[in-house]
């Protein structure tokens, strides 16, 4: 497994399968309502990154959801999301035109593209996610900005060996 970072919470995980799953994307300047900037800048924009098998958004934030970025991408894409009540970030999706989105249940590991997915709720009262990628003997945590409690990190790392 390989990892890139793109800046803020976006990052490009390239599966030993050759698969590539994009974390939040947030790839164009301005968000939030044009308050914040990437600093540095960004050296890698969605042009740059070739194949894009799936996108993971751990929540409906401009800085991990941003439709400017998401309209640079094929429709046909699949599309993660946390199963959350709201259906927030998955009306952004569907309003963008993506067709492929696979809502996934808290705490239910599936195979993608041969590497294991688990995501997992905030421990928090809002909408917010993270996402295990297993691949092979590879164990990747994006936590991004997920608030999780001592206790839940510890039984992760214990299940895990992080």
């Amino acid at each position: 497994m390989k990892l890139t970072t793109l800046g803020h919470a976006a990052a490009l995980i390239e599966l030993q399968s050759g698969a590539r799953l994009l974390l939040d994307p947030w790839l164009e300047d301005p968000a939030y309502f044009h308050t914040w900037w990437h600093f540095p800048p960004l050296k890698l924009r969605i042009k740059d990154l070739g194949r894009i098998d799936g996108i993971y958004l751990s929540h409906d934030h401009p800085d991990h959801c941003d439709p400017k970025t998401l309209v640079q991408i094929p429709r046909d894409t699949e599309i993660f999301l946390a199963d959350f009540e709201s259906e927030s970030t998955d009306r952004i999706v569907r309003e963008l035109g993506f067709s492929k989105v696979r809502r996934m249940p808290f705490r239910q590991p599936f195979t993608w593209q041969g590497a294991s997915i688990e995501c997992l709720r905030t421990d928090l009262p809002w909408d917010d996610s993270s996402l295990i990628v297993k691949d092979g003997d590879e164990t990747l945590f994006d936590m991004n900005d997920c608030k999780l409690s001592d206790s839940t990190l510890d039984q992760l790392g214990q299940k895990y060996q992080f």
